[in-house]
């Protein structure tokens, strides 16, 4: 076999199976075993990509204009399922896994949430998101990783991305890891080396560039680490979905207890501009999905979700009106989702205006009230540790002490 051959097919059956990002300098991690704090606290990010329609997610079936605007898709009241939040709000009824969470104080919502930034552009948005520089392109990495830097707690594994490629927003000079799910993860010391005659680690001392050099060994250390602490942990019924089953890798890593503090996933199809539906429909079936696999997780986890917050977001919300082939198009404001055991849940959080034409984005989107960096910080704050932002959201300083009341049970 050709060498400089095998060696591409080598990098690209890396890519292939969502582990090529270890290659990068900062992202290849070493074996750690790090002094944890008896809380051992985790975050898991959620991002919802394809701008979910938050008026279907929470919807205002209060206000006489949600009807009046979304003649064909607004959500119809369910008493019978007792989905209320509130008088004025209701879960969307495809999202009924999550009501038990609710009742219990598990659940809470933050209200026209997002960016200040003005794009529509799926792509832009997600990087002013993600890199925590809001109209800026400059910016190569992002606010997670700037982060892991001050975690009290920091070690070689602190951060995990559970998808395809590591994303904009766990990219920087901090370590982190990306793969597509632990199955494949455990995958390539054999696989690989049948096709390509040789072991997975000798490949890498072969590598010509010195930034590989030495840590191979290492690598494959922590790999083993992952194989020996992350089998047969699950203890919930997750559906076969590609957001399920990352959810349940993140939560065999949480209970594999090797000291991740930040977990990152995504969950896309939320782009709706045409036949969204209603209470059933396109959307509804992707509020199912998304709902059973953080139930399943919830379960999964039992005592230890006190210690753990998810977090879900999407780059910008949609329009209020909906358009001419019943759905919805890019808007701007949206809402976020927070779930934990050690939240003061069972509350809406952020400041609602009722949806009238003079309180919308520009006449047709729900306006931003609440940054998302404010949200962030508080997130990284209290439940983290991080103490100082001016690194992590540069040009902007957030004021914690709005979240206090979300993070500190009374």
């Amino acid at each position: 076999m050709d060498q400089n051959h095998s060696r591409r097919d080598f990098f690209k059956q890396l890519s292939v199976l969502g582990i090529g990002t270890m290659l990068r300098p900062q992202l290849i991690f070493a074996q750690s075993q790090p002094q944890l704090s008896q809380r051992k606290p985790v975050v898991v990010f959620i991002f919802l990509r394809g701008a979910q329609d938050s008026l279907s997610m929470l919807s205002p079936v209060g206000e006489e204009n949600y009807y009046k605007w979304r003649p064909n898709i607004s959500i119809k009241q369910d008493k019978v399922n007792a989905l209320q939040i509130d008088n004025h709000f209701q879960l969307h009824p495809a999202m009924k896994s999550l009501y038990p969470l609710w009742n219990n104080k598990e659940v809470a919502f933050i209200t026209q949430f997002g960016s200040p930034d003005l794009t529509r552009s799926h792509f832009d948005a997600q990087e002013y998101f993600e890199s925590g520089t809001p109209g800026l392109k400059s910016t190569s990495d992002g606010f997670l990783n700037r982060a892991i830097a001050l975690l009290p707690n920091k070690n070689k594994l602190s951060a995990m991305a559970i998808q395809p490629t590591l994303p904009q927003i766990l990219r920087g000079k901090e370590p982190t890891l990306a793969f597509n799910n632990l199955k494949d993860f455990q995958t390539p010391k054999s696989e690989l080396s049948k096709s390509l005659g040789m072991g997975f680690e000798e490949m890498y001392q072969q590598a010509t560039d010195k930034v590989f050099r030495g840590v191979g060994a290492e690598a494959f250390e922590n790999i083993e680490l992952l194989k020996l602490k992350s089998k047969n942990l699950t203890k919930a019924n997750y559906s076969k979905s590609n957001f399920a089953n990352g959810l349940k890798d993140i939560a065999q890593l949480i209970k594999a207890d090797l000291g991740l503090s930040i977990a990152v996933t995504e969950m896309g199809g939320w782009d709706t501009h045409v036949n969204q539906g209603s209470n059933e429909g396109t959307l509804a079936k992707r509020f199912t999905e998304f709902s059973e696999a953080l139930a399943a997780f919830r379960e999964d986890l039992a005592a230890q979700m006190d210690n753990v917050l998810i977090i879900a977001c999407t780059e910008f919300g949609r329009t209020v009106r909906e358009n001419g082939n019943k759905g919805t198009d890019h808007g701007h404001g949206s809402t976020a989702l927070i779930v934990g055991g050690g939240i003061n849940g069972k509350n809406l959080y952020g400041q609602w205006k009722e949806l009238k034409s003079e309180n919308l984005h520009e006449d047709r989107d729900i306006s931003v009230t609440t940054d998302y960096r404010s949200l962030m910080a508080g997130v990284l704050h209290f439940h983290l540790g991080c103490n100082d932002f001016k690194d992590i959201f540069p040009s902007y300083s957030p004021d914690i002490n709005l979240w206090r009341s979300l993070f500190l049970k009374t």
